[in-house]
């Protein structure tokens, strides 16, 4: 294993423990990724929890602003009840530290869902930052403001300009997310307040979701509460609340509410329980995994949605099983070529299944929607999601 030259953007240390492999092939996330190996690694001075990888931030900005990357509605994934409940709670945390009347900036606000929802709720002057002229054309529809960019180069106009900042969802996905937080800082009016959300890598193996699932190679940093504690000695912020909790009745998630301060940055201690969360969480994914390996072996089998959160599972886990075809409806990700039990596999268009063979279905978010192109196209196959032969 060949470790690369990434540094740790809490504390700046290049010295790095491999916890598993993570890829094999980046340019299923698109062309402007090298085809190189990556690592889930764990710093050996902090113990903060990252991707190690050969791709830079310009790969993942490109990405994000392309086709390539598609920005969820959370009110198609999780229903409009629960995405309801959820952006209502998030109101009410940040209404504790902004008036309706502040200037918001949402950075990464992909179709502006949640700015969207503020708007309606009476915050008025919002703004959201996106790369993706996708997004910034639906935010516009919506009529929000908007600003195209990636928050690492910022105008002087846009220097103290906001009271407060959110950054939901969106941290993790950002490889240089250092720059990101000075950016944030130098925007944010003094005492002006910033609200982050990101999964909760310590209940990572409290979730019962398909193997891998929160290795999705859209995720570059694996965060704990503790994280948010460094993150405001290092870029100095003041850390006025922080809280784990239940996502949507799905997964678990942790918010923290940050201050701008006139502080000195102070050496991040060191967490000790990431890294044993994120092993207990691989090794719990191998538990999962291998009693459904077991069942299929023999089976010739069809593997469907084969994206950034279900390629990993083509590295060496589906070696032992009969796999005859990998399907994806993204066409931009149709033609990549994998090797699964030493076979040559590009992915295809679902159209080209002309058998009668089990589908497996990899991806959880996206279930129920290729159950229902499968009935639509006809296909008489048997159709199984991943997790199905897990029992707990």
């Amino acid at each position: 294993m060949k470790v690369k030259k990434m540094k740790c953007r809490i504390c700046g240390s290049d010295k790095k423990k491999i916890l598993c492999k993570i890829c094999s092939n980046m340019k299923i996330m698109g062309p402007f990724f090298p085809n190189k190996d990556s690592y889930v690694v764990a710093c050996e001075e902090c113990g903060s929890v990252y991707v190690d990888t050969e791709a830079n931030q310009k790969s993942f900005t490109d990405y994000y602003a392309s086709n390539y990357s598609k920005s969820l509605s959370y009110f198609e994934v999780f229903g409009y009840e629960e995405a309801q409940i959820y952006y209502n709670n998030i109101e009410k945390r940040i209404s504790q530290y902004c008036k309706k009347s502040d200037c918001i900036l949402e950075i990464g606000g992909g179709i502006g869902e949640l700015a969207n929802f503020l708007k309606e709720k009476g915050y008025q002057n919002i703004t959201v930052m996106e790369p993706s002229d996708r997004c910034i054309s639906l935010c516009k529809e919506k009529n929000i403001n908007t600003i195209k960019g990636d928050g690492f180069k910022i105008s002087r106009s846009l220097i103290n300009k906001f009271d407060f900042i959110i950054i939901n969802h969106t941290l993790e996905h950002i490889l240089d997310f250092d720059k990101t937080l000075k950016s944030a800082r130098e925007m944010l009016k003094e005492n002006g307040h910033m609200y982050i959300e990101v999964p909760d890598a310590l209940k990572y193996a409290d979730t019962d979701f398909v193997p891998y699932w929160f290795f999705t190679y859209e995720h570059i940093v694996h965060m704990c509460l503790e994280s948010f504690d460094n993150l405001a000695k290092v870029f100095r912020f003041k850390l006025n609340e922080k809280q784990s909790y239940l996502k949507c009745n799905s997964y678990y998630v942790m918010y923290a509410i940050f201050e701008k301060a006139e502080i000195k940055a102070i050496k991040p201690k060191r967490i000790e329980c990431l890294q044993n969360a994120v092993v207990k969480y691989i090794l719990q994914c191998e538990e999962k995994l291998n009693p459904v390996i077991s069942k299929l072996k023999g089976t010739p089998i069809i593997l469907w949605g084969v994206g950034t959160s279900t390629a990993q599972l083509l590295n060496g886990k589906f070696d032992q099983c009969n796999v005859i075809k990998l399907v994806d409806s993204n066409p931009y990700r149709q033609n990549i070529e994998y090797v699964v039990a030493g076979r040559k596999l590009k992915i295809e268009d679902p159209s080209t299944i002309d058998t009668n063979d089990l589908i497996v279905i990899l991806p959880l978010m996206y279930d129920l929607s290729i159950r229902k192109q499968i009935i639509s196209m006809g296909l008489n196959n048997n159709v199984q999601s991943l997790i199905e032969n897990y029992k707990k």
